[in-house]
């Protein structure tokens, strides 16, 4: 039986010969929806018995299902086989019982595809295999075909072009970038608008393939308001005529700008209002909503003698709401099309910081009360204090008690001017910070304060930091500093390499004194120990324990003593336990949980957090993972080579070690099973 299975499936494909042997694939090209015949050429040296050669195939490009054919030059007797697996044309050339193919140069095969509708240039590259006569992988030179897909294709850069929010009166581009994209000459026919004030000449009349040209198109606004047109590409390309949308909204500029200006906090500024207009204002209103921090002073709001003519001003503050009106009885127009038309002051009674001063229901006047207003500009203020930014808490890193806890704490100077840090203290014992004061901070920096904890009882602590600063709102900052200190009491646990039947070890590190152990051991359905599968080291001598099945997959152990005595030492292995059964482990998870660390007044002791893991490796060589080397793992791997399966443990495929899994380790198998 196994001879006959050696006789059939030994395709001898492996090893690696040095000889001058060539595979070559066509290039070949057609119009969309046409089909192309690619050929196969194979010149040898070496006798060839078999090859087998996987082509990926571009999206466009669709193999026709029967056409590939055998070059009867070639054959002897031979047989091929051709299908799709996952857009992978996968072709085998074979023959029972292994025989030379005929001659040493020209065409082995041929097979046939259909061209789908998008043009380009698209790569045959293969990977071969070519089996010699002696069960060897024989060296060999590939040389890569590919399909041209001819026609024209047209691409722009864009499909929608926005000129902005643009003034009047003044001409603008913006450019279109038109591309072929396909494989053979572009004809650009025309370009249209469906407004006058859009323009543009074609410049060039044909692009070869790949080649750009830039569509500057030209817009002269006239009108304000919102547009929106059309223009229209005529092309022979694939995809036909092309429309972009085109969108303005052109205005007459007319524009407020509320300005800026800085000062110590007690003082007073002046915030100057600038109009930019190209239409003739006769007045101009608007809103401001002071921030807490700032407070308008009266009777400062006056127009600029240099724009004004005969114009009156009104101001009113009402709950935060400063209102500023400038008007002509005579509906006259300011002077001017530019620069500052008037001022107001504001008295800083804030703290450090920008305030902002954004116009509201802003409106600026033609004659007959037309508000003309295009834009509004905001303003601002900034108040300069020294200004401390940190955390009201800082929780130091969990650590164990042999090292002490540390951590940062951000100091964050949010001003303009230079922070001082005179001092720092502690409500507490045990804490300190590694720095020396005073701690300068300069303008919109920072400084990491290092904070250090030691003591010599585990658990959660807690403290007030002190931060003294010349912050006028943070003289003393209050922080609290929080943590926990831990014993370091740690469980580990390892496979051990190769053993049989599967064995972990598992160990124990301890800083606290230990005298009692449980954990719930978790694994594989299928997999199974008992109580005589456990062995102890000398550091659980005296000691006793159970082991109970909770559920398939999960076994409890517990150890204990009596009278209670101390594990001895304090790092090193606790003991074995060994697993049986039939269930494939390979890359499964062996772990714990539902620890207990008891010391001698039954207090867990065990480090908070980590993962008591360990992934296990099943046996070489078994490809199914059932425990066994037979016929169903060569089975397994003839229909993983051919695109019909996967396996579960691809490492244990690679027999003959070359990296892949193909048809050499199928017949590597087939001498393992003989032998």
């Amino acid at each position: 039986m196994k001879r006959l299975i050696l006789a059939l499936l030994s395709l001898v494909f492996f090893g690696m010969a040095r000889a001058e042997n060539s595979l070559t694939l066509s290039s070949v090209s057609g119009s969309p929806g046409t089909e192309v015949e690619v050929a196969v050429s194979l010149q040898n040296s070496d006798g060839v018995t078999g090859v087998q050669m996987n082509i990926p195939l571009p999206e466009y490009l669709r193999y026709v299902d029967g056409s590939a054919t055998l070059a009867s030059a070639r054959s002897d007797g031979h047989q091929l086989s051709a299908s799709v697996v996952d857009d992978v044309l996968k072709i085998m050339v074979y023959r029972f019982p292994k025989t030379l193919l005929k001659g040493n140069n020209g065409e082995l095969l041929t097979f046939r595809l259909k061209l789908g509708r998008e043009p380009g240039i698209y790569p045959l590259t293969p990977t071969v295999i070519l089996s010699g006569a002696n069960a060897t992988n024989l060296a060999v030179t590939l040389r890569a075909g590919q399909v041209t897909i001819l026609a024209p294709k047209i691409q722009l850069s864009a499909m929608k072009v926005d000129f902005g929010h643009v003034p009047i009166r003044s001409r603008y581009q913006q450019t279109i970038e038109l591309k072929n994209i396909g494989t053979s000459a572009l004809a650009l026919q025309s370009v249209e608008f469906s407004a006058p004030e859009f323009s543009a000449t074609l410049p060039k009349s044909q692009l070869s393939a790949g080649e750009t040209c830039n569509l500057v198109v030209n817009y002269a606004p006239t009108v304000r308001g919102a547009v929106e047109e059309t223009l229209t590409i005529r092309s022979d390309g694939m995809n036909g005529t092309q429309t972009v949308t085109l969108i303005a909204d052109p205005f007459a500029v007319n524009e407020l700008y509320v300005g800026k200006a800085s000062g110590v906090s007690d003082s007073e500024v002046t915030i100057p209002l600038t109009i930019k207009n190209m239409d003739p204002i006769a007045g101009f209103q608007f809103s401001l909503v002071l921030p807490e921090g700032l407070e308008y002073v009266e009777g400062s709001f006056a127009l600029n003698a240099s724009r004004a003519d005969g114009h009156k001003v009104s101001a009113t503050a009402k709950d935060r709401k400063l209102t500023l009106v400038a008007y002509s009885l005579s509906s006259q127009a300011l002077k001017g099309n530019d620069g500052e038309v008037a001022s107001f002051k504001l008295l800083l009674t804030g703290t450090s910081g920008t305030y902002a001063l954004t116009p509201q229901e802003a409106s600026l006047g033609m004659a007959g009360s037309v508000n003309v207003i295009s834009a509004s500009y905001s303003g601002s203020v900034t108040i300069s204090t020294p200004h401390l930014s940190s955390a009201d808490a800082v929780r130091l890193a969990d650590a164990p008690l042999t090292t002490g806890a540390a951590g940062t704490y951000e100091l964050r100077n949010a001003s303009d001017l230079p922070l001082t840090i005179s001092n720092v203290s502690f409500q507490d014992e045990g804490y300190r910070v590694e720095a020396s004061f005073p701690i300068v901070i300069p303008a919109r920096q920072s400084v990491s304060l290092p904070i250090l904890y030691i003591d010599e009882s585990a658990g959660e602590y807690a403290t007030v930091m002190m931060v003294y600063t010349n912050d006028p709102d943070n003289r003393a900052k209050a922080v609290n500093v929080s943590g926990l200190l831990y014993e370091p009491n740690t469980l580990t646990i390892q496979q051990v390499a190769d053993a049989d039947p599967v064995t972990f070890t598992v160990s124990l590190d301890n800083y606290s004194e230990i005298s009692g152990l449980q954990l719930d051991l978790h694994w594989i359905e299928g997999m199974t120990t008992a109580k005589e599968s456990i062995a102890l080291t000398s550091r659980l001598e005296g000691f006793s324990y159970t082991l109970k099945q909770i559920d398939e997959t999960t076994y409890r152990l517990i150890f204990f003593s009596f009278p209670k005595k101390i594990i001895p030492g304090h790092s090193g292995e606790l003991f074995r336990i060994s697993f049986t059964g039939s269930a494939a482990v390979d890359g499964t998870t062996f772990y714990a949980d539902h620890v207990v660390l008891g010391n001698m007044s039954n207090v867990n002791r065990l480090t908070p957090g980590g993962t008591l893991s360990c992934t296990v490796k099943a046996k070489s060589n078994d490809i199914d993972m059932d425990g066994d080397l037979d016929l169903d793992d060569l089975t397994l791997l003839r229909e993983n080579i051919m695109g019909n399966a996967t396996l579960p443990n691809p490492s244990a495929a690679n027999l003959n070690g070359d990296g892949r899994i193909s048809i050499g380790d199928l017949c590597k198998l087939i001498d393992l099973l003989n032998k």
